[in-house]
């Protein structure tokens, strides 16, 4: 099952991950526990893993494609 936690000690690893990629908010969640756990098991140390969900959060982001309403996009 799916989840997303974060406490702002940051004391583990995951919540450091999410600091650094700046997924600490709820109602705007980037990534769940389980998908930055499994990052963190295959990158060196934090930073590394961040860095690579950044590369992917970069990569659901050129999915995303432009409106124009009027003058408005």
């Amino acid at each position: 099952m799916a989840s997303w936690t974060y406490d702002a000690d940051l004391t583990k690893d995951k919540d450091r991950v999410r600091f650094l990629v700046q997924d600490t908010v709820s109602t705007r969640q980037l990534f769940q526990d389980q998908e930055i756990k499994w990052v963190l098991s295959q990158e060196p140390n934090v930073y590394m893993a961040a860095a690579a969900l950044c590369d992917i959060q970069a990569t659901k982001a050129r999915n995303v494609s432009s409106k124009t309403v009027g003058s408005l996009s």
